[in-house]
């Protein structure tokens, strides 16, 4: 790959094919600093510095307006590893690597590839290349999304009804603690062509197919909004639009997996991704196991949004086995009281509180599960008799099998000692 020399003087970079040359120069302006570059490098800088002279910068300059307003800049500061996402100066939103579009010259079989085997994972799951690309957008998103944050996880939706796309499948698997599923917060109502085909939409047009579905996310939430592939970002814009419409005034991160390019050759974290070694999705955040004790459940205000709450799980009653074992170890250390029998399952309480033992049902459990027992134990040693006696008929008839086979033996030696003799007689 071609290397590439700059200094850097007036604010401006300065390319040069060899460092000899790159060093000349820069004595001319005041000895500045020689750096380095690749090629793909060079390219991204001559590709945005011919872009440049004919872009209108006060666009630019009105995208980025602070406030609340839709056209706010897109904060990716809270955000992991933010300097490693690819942003290209005429974009306003931020992507985990460059997408070459199949039909540009630099469209790579790698890692552009990958994110169509990504997109295509809701509607081949069993097809294992399209899974390895979820296992690998899934370690690069969690490298990016910050863990124990207040994050209200939802993406653009699919361009069919009634679809739910992979991004929604990470979104479900990622969800847990602070973090909310939000997967299903804008959806699709009605079918609308693809971009990709060559079709085009206003934005009132594109926000005519989609709606909210709640409207509750909670206070004290940011909101990441992703997607998997953008280019202008208009999806981004109106599916932010549509967030703020529903009563939304916090802060609203886009960020995709892609940023679709002609000539770009910007390197982003996806590119620091070597080995999966892992082969599920676990939540970001992670979720401790629930007290054996209490059963948790959902009790659900909204489709969206849910509280826990918890209720108190009923003790076992013991029986058979579990029942003696329990006997045997409150016996052992002398505590039968109240407690023995409530952890047995056999306390009743009244409607005023008042807790008695049920003798009889107790009773009743104990001298069944003694029985069993005492079933088991002479079933256990009939069984051990029987097999005994199996392995004892099996001896003897090896040991007779072996008894003939000496004796037959012995018989064969005394016959060639008799041939032996009679030979040696009539050759005389």
């Amino acid at each position: 790959m071609q290397k590439y020399f700059y200094f850097i003087h007036n604010n401006k970079r300065h390319y040069f094919n060899s460092r000899e040359k790159a060093e000349a120069e820069s004595s001319l302006a005041n000895g500045s600093i020689i750096y380095e570059s690749d090629e793909y490098a060079y390219k991204t800088f001559k590709y945005e510095q011919e872009k440049t002279s004919s872009y209108n910068k006060s666009h630019d300059i009105n995208q980025q307006t602070v406030g609340n307003s839709n056209n706010q800049i897109n904060d990716v500061s809270w955000l992991n590893n933010s300097e490693k996402l690819v942003k290209s100066q005429f974009r306003k939103y931020h992507a985990i690597q460059v997408y070459h579009v199949s039909s540009c010259e630099y469209f790579d079989n790698e890692s552009d590839q990958r994110i169509i085997y990504f997109k295509n994972y809701y509607k081949e799951k069993n097809n294992k290349k399209n899974y390895n690309a979820v296992l690998f957008y899934s370690e690069a998103l969690r490298k990016v999304i910050p863990i124990n944050k207040k994050i209200f996880l939802c993406c653009v939706p699919s361009s069919k009804a009634n679809i739910r796309n992979s991004i929604c499948y990470l979104i479900e698997k990622f969800a847990g603690g602070p973090i909310i599923d939000g997967s299903g917060f804008i959806v699709t109502k009605k079918n609308r062509s693809e971009k990709k085909h060559g079709f085009t939409f206003s934005d009132e047009e594109l926000a005519s197919t989609m709606e909210v579905h709640s409207n509750k996310i909670p206070e004290g939430y940011k909101v990441l909004l992703l997607d998997d592939i953008t280019n202008e970002g208009q999806s981004f814009s109106v599916c932010k639009k549509l967030i703020r419409e529903s009563g939304f005034n916090g802060q609203i991160t886009c960020l995709a997996l892609g940023q679709a390019a002609g000539k770009f050759f910007r390197t982003g974290i996806a590119d620091e991704i070597k080995d999966i070694n892992f082969n599920k999705i676990e939540p970001i955040n992670f979720v401790p196991p629930q007290d054996k004790h209490k059963d948790t459940y959902i009790k659900l205000e909204d489709p969206w949004y849910s509280k826990t709450e918890t209720k108190e799980k009923p003790v076992e009653v013991l029986e058979g086995k579990s029942l003696l074992n329990k006997v045997k170890e409150i016996t052992e250390s002398n505590k039968a009281d109240l407690n023995f029998f409530r952890a047995c399952g056999y306390v009743i309480k009244s409607n005023d509180g008042v807790e008695t033992v049920d003798f009889v049902k107790f009773n009743d459990a104990y001298n069944k599960a003694l029985k069993s027992e005492e079933s088991e134990i002479h079933a256990e040693e009939l069984k051990f008799k029987e097999v005994n006696k199996k392995r004892y008929l099996r001896f003897n008839k090896l040991i007779k099998d072996l008894n003939a086979n000496e004796y037959k033996e012995k018989a064969k030696t005394k016959l060639k000692k008799i041939k032996s003799t009679l030979f040696k007689f009539f050759k005389r």
